[in-house]
């Protein structure tokens, strides 16, 4: 397995924002602009209604949220290293009563993320290596 690449507090920290409230919209609002022409984009690339699903990265959870409304057997699990953003991911799939599992790991730490997923999902990452 490749190394990880070094980094202090991983590479978005929703808490570094002075007004959180304002990242937490914008981050919303960038994720519900094409909500379907993501779904039909991870269907083309495998995604199908029976299979365990894991979105790394997650956020906010609004990527998981349009999976697990796609989903008919199968289930989602979102992954994130900022904990404000899986309380605000929590706090959305409980208000809409659905059944997510939110983890906080690294998704760079293998052990940190549940490999027996079908299907992985990752999008919107930005990964800042200046370790070159």
């Amino acid at each position: 397995m490749n190394k990880s690449p070094q980094r202090q507090q991983g590479t978005y920290d929703l808490s570094s924002f002075q007004n959180q409230s304002d990242e937490l919209v914008r981050l919303k609002r960038q994720a519900s602009l094409l909500p379907q022409l993501e779904l039909d984009s991870l269907k083309k690339h495998g995604l199908k209604p029976h299979m365990k699903v894991l979105d790394a990265a997650c956020g906010p959870g609004l990527t998981a949220s349009i999976i697990h409304d796609y989903l008919t057997t199968g289930h989602v699990t979102g992954v994130d290293l900022d904990a404000s953003l899986l309380i605000e991911a929590r706090r959305m799939a409980k208000q809409s009563r659905k059944a997510i599992r939110f983890r906080q790991a690294d998704v760079y730490e293998e052990a940190g993320v549940e490999v027996n997923s079908r299907y992985m999902t990752c999008s919107q990452i930005i990964v800042d290596d200046t370790s070159s």
